[in-house]
């Protein structure tokens, strides 16, 4: 299951649960890809929906500070963490992933067994990383994306988010993601931000045979990706070298 819809399925029950705490109703976070011009390694920044109304500090912090003085409603924690974390990661909010961090390892503490908690940690934990630069945070995540895959293993969007923890480490660990994202492409050939990752792996191993492999793949598969003519441009880079 990729973000977008474990964020679809958990708000549904979240909205229910905490009511008027996030007003908006298309919450939903989405993903754009682009290539980073100065190394060929990938950005990932989140592209999203905002909400209707927008929420005050103020309110959430109140919120927090109710969930901090009932730490045994693990539900609550769960569910206030889980929305918080949504909320946070559409404004690309640290601090608040932060806060929705403490509240969901409460809830994971109690019930380590709910996968879907734990996606949700380990995507924040990676959200994190990526935008603070703090490499134990990646660290952090691959710990929590194990777990999953121990459970799902043929989960292509979660051995792709791992692979990532390894290759936008710094410095990085390009043979792991590469692992990685061969494994997500083969529990899904049709995934296409999984291919992405995987062709901007090998260009990065300067690997031109199966970079043109690969391109031709995602061609195939949908001729319109965004991504395309800047994942061509870079195997052209890779040609003239």
């Amino acid at each position: 299951m990729n973000r977008t819809s474990l964020i679809i399925s958990v708000l549904a029950v979240i909205f229910s649960f905490i009511g008027g705490f996030l007003v908006a109703n298309s919450l939903n976070k989405s993903e754009m890809e682009s290539l980073r011009a100065e190394n060929g390694r990938v950005k990932e920044a989140a592209a999203n929906t905002k909400p209707k109304d927008d929420l005050s500090e103020e309110e959430i912090r109140t919120k927090i500070a109710e969930a901090d003085a009932q730490p045994d409603r693990i539900d609550f924690q769960r569910n206030l963490g889980v929305a918080l974390y949504s909320w946070a990661a559409s404004k690309q909010n640290t601090d608040m992933i932060s806060e929705s961090i403490r509240l969901m390892e409460r809830a994971h503490k109690a019930n380590p067994k709910d996968i879907p908690l734990t996606t949700s940690l380990g995507h924040a934990y990676f959200d994190i990383g990526y935008y603070k630069k703090e490499m134990a945070s990646f660290e952090k995540a691959r710990g929590f994306y194990e777990i999953i895959l121990k459970e799902k293993p043929n989960d292509a969007g979660i051995h792709t988010d791992y692979g990532l923890t390894y290759f936008l480490h710094e410095p990085p660990d390009n043979k792991t993601a590469l692992e990685q994202f061969e494994l997500a492409v083969k529990a899904d050939p049709k995934n296409e931000r999984a291919l992405e990752y995987l062709i901007q792996a090998l260009a990065a191993e300067n690997n031109i045979a199966e970079v043109e492999k690969r391109l031709a793949e995602l061609t195939k598969i949908n001729p319109a990706n965004e991504n395309l003519s800047g994942l061509t441009a870079k195997l052209n880079e890779l040609k003239v070298r």
